[in-house]
């Protein structure tokens, strides 16, 4: 049994309406379908979306292990 979920995307907000929802539709040139997608999502179904070239282009910052990052 496989366990997960499936994400979607990315679209783009074009609407905020009442009550945390958002009206989305398709990235421009990032249509799946032929046909565009318009609809109505919850915020809590909404994950943000980073493009690639953010991620590959972001400074990481890591500890080193002889810090110690334990609680006393």
């Amino acid at each position: 049994m496989q366990i997960g979920y499936v994400i979607w995307g990315p679209y783009v907000v074009a609407k905020v309406l009442p009550h945390d929802r958002y009206v989305v539709r398709d990235v421009d040139n990032c249509q799946i379908t032929q046909i565009p997608y318009n609809g109505i999502i919850e915020s809590k179904n909404m994950r943000l979306w980073r493009s690639p070239e953010f991620v590959q282009n972001r400074e990481w910052t890591s500890h080193s292990d002889d810090e110690d990052d334990s609680v006393n």
